[in-house]
């Protein structure tokens, strides 16, 4: 699984069963999920709820960690 995957699959429930706009919600890495949706589609999102987002996993986590 990925992020890119994770997106898709919110973007399909978006697209497909919600009633827009909504109101996301999310915790780690689903308000890093919700964040993406919104820069993607803000007319789709009329506000977050966002408990400790990780937007800034990849260079703050991950990055730090990689050798040459």
């Amino acid at each position: 699984m990925s992020i890119g995957i994770w997106l898709e699959n919110a973007l399909s429930v978006l697209d497909q069963v919600a009633v827009r706009p909504q109101i996301l919600v999310g915790a780690s890495v689903g308000g890093w999920i919700s964040l993406l949706l919104s820069r993607l589609y803000p007319e789709s999102v009329k506000a977050l709820v966002l408990l400790a987002p990780v937007p800034d996993y990849p260079t703050a986590i991950i990055y730090p960690l990689l050798t040459e």
